[in-house]
């Protein structure tokens, strides 16, 4: 704050502040025997008083806002552990029922584990450690045509990423030929799924 005051008998008396750069507020009062000084403070403390005011509301607002956005990171981040762990629990079932089901049930827990599998390292691992690289080869192998469809989509799932350990996996399970075979012997749904397993299952991914 820049405060000028002028003697008695000079023209007027000056009182600027700048709160923030773009804002100035200029009080000018004839002076006279001092009789401007006690008014312009009066003022001034008044206009500094509401910006203060204006400011600490601003500062609620934002404190408010962020804590808002914590509280929401807190409970998306709580959502998806308990989404995870879910997940986790139903793998090793669904990965029996590729094994051991009837044909619907193969195909529809294949399909589930391809969606599990999608776009989750976590997952992919689970799914991996639970032993379903065997049992949705031998889907493609033996399956009928829709069950042969979701296998391809679960391996193609599993192999997408940068775990070259799964890829080889699937490789050594005998997965490429029927994956080769049901591109060129499928159905509609089937040889797209197994093309897009096989630009990740491919022979030079695998070890020497």
């Amino acid at each position: 704050m820049q405060l000028d005051v002028w003697k008695p008998g000079d023209v007027v008396c000056r009182l600027d502040r700048t709160l923030r750069p773009a804002r100035r507020v200029t009080f000018v009062a004839l002076a006279g025997a001092g009789h401007c000084v006690l008014p312009a403070l009066e003022r001034v403390r008044a206009a500094i008083a509401a910006e203060v005011e204006r400011e600490v509301g601003e500062f609620r607002r934002l404190r408010e806002a962020e804590e808002a956005r914590r509280l929401a990171e807190k409970r998306l981040a709580e959502v998806e552990r308990k989404a995870a762990i879910a997940a986790a629990s139903a793998i090793e079932p669904l990965v029996a029922l590729v094994r051991d089901g009837d044909r619907e049930g193969k195909a529809k827990a294949a399909a589930a584990l391809g969606n599990l599998a999608g776009d989750d390292d976590a997952n992919k691992a689970a799914i991996v450690a639970a032993g379903a690289i065997e049992p949705l080869a031998a889907l493609m192998r033996d399956g009928d045509a829709e069950g042969k469809a979701k296998a391809a989509g679960a391996l193609g799932n599993l192999a997408g990423g940068d775990d070259d350990a799964i890829v080889w996996a699937i490789a050594a399970a005998g997965a490429i030929e029927p994956l080769a075979a049901l591109v060129r012997d499928g159905d509609a749904e089937g040889k797209a799924k197994a093309a897009g397993a096989l630009r990740y299952v491919w022979p030079s991914r695998r070890p020497s």
